[in-house]
């Protein structure tokens, strides 16, 4: 979390004292920050479903390797955009 700190102290230092705060440079250390932290999130509970049961997390993790191969080949450009195609429901279930 303090990298995350370091980023968004960072972008403030760059503002001039006395002046507006440029909107844009900490906006974007506000959007990196929270991409920071939902990446963090998210490998935090990749870690905890592998330790619940890794047998489970290597066969999801073939399933959607496998899935995605297939979508990559075999489906046509409008299938693999349509959110109720059957490929994509699968993707969508199984968290790919």
């Amino acid at each position: 979390m303090s990298k995350l700190y370091n980023i968004f102290k960072l972008a403030k230092s760059k503002i001039k004292p006395r002046t507006k705060p440029d909107k844009s440079k900490v906006d974007l250390a506000r959007s990196e920050l929270n991409i920071l932290k939902a990446k963090e999130k998210a490998v935090t509970k990749m870690a905890d479903d592998v330790k619940a049961n890794p047998d489970l997390f290597k066969q999801s993790k073939a399933f959607c390797l496998r899935m995605l191969g297939m979508k990559k080949k075999l489906t046509s450009k409008k299938t693999a955009r349509d959110p109720n195609s059957r490929i994509n429901k699968a993707l969508r279930k199984w968290d790919c």
